[in-house]
């Protein structure tokens, strides 16, 4: 996945949290650090430690698996995405 894929995945993710209801704000929190981390690295052309993010993104699919669907959908293509970069 090129970069540019990945900032757009971003930009969707970023859409659909601010679209949705979550609750639980600790885990909201945790979604939106991830994702100002990742879009940090990526607009500066460094590359993120993947089994970090890796943990971090299952850690929070778990979380929202069942009341929000298409948040993990996209949690989950942007781990492919990083993995697939190789990053």
């Amino acid at each position: 996945m090129s970069k540019e894929k990945l900032s757009e995945l971003l930009i969707n993710l970023k859409q659909e949290l601010e679209n949705t209801d979550i609750k639980d704000t600790d885990v909201k929190n945790k979604l939106e650090f991830l994702i100002q981390d990742l879009n940090s690295k990526l607009e500066n052309n460094e590359n993120p430690d993947i089994d970090d993010f890796s943990e971090k993104i299952s850690h929070i699919v778990e979380q929202f698996e069942i009341e929000h669907p298409g948040i993990t959908e996209l949690l989950s293509k942007l781990s492919t995405g990083l993995s697939n970069m190789g990053i």
